[in-house]
């Protein structure tokens, strides 16, 4: 019974390290789009007591397709807190390469 158990999971193992060894051959020949983006905001404290938040934002496609019509907004600012002084809360792209 023992040796049993032991062949049995001797044979799980094996078609575990099978399947994990071919999910990256897999995985590479998949076309994908994997788009990143990265807000960054800085505060400076003006001479006169205001607070000015500067705020970018870096859109990434780090996949290995081109992405179409892509739509950036932020509107996650408050407007009773927050004006916007220079810049977009809104950008569209046509495509990002990949």
């Amino acid at each position: 019974m023992a040796f049993i158990t032991f062949k049995l999971g001797f044979i799980m193992i094996a078609a575990m390290l099978l399947a994990y060894s071919t999910i990256p051959a897999i995985a590479n020949n998949v076309q994908s789009s994997f788009i990143v983006a990265h807000k960054k905001a800085s505060i400076t404290k003006l001479s006169n007591g205001v607070e000015r938040v500067s705020v970018s934002i870096d859109i990434y496609n780090h996949g290995s397709t081109t992405v179409y019509d892509v739509s950036l907004v932020d509107d996650s600012w408050s407007t009773d807190s927050f004006d916007v002084i220079s810049g977009n809360l809104s950008r569209t792209w046509d495509s990002l390469d990949g």
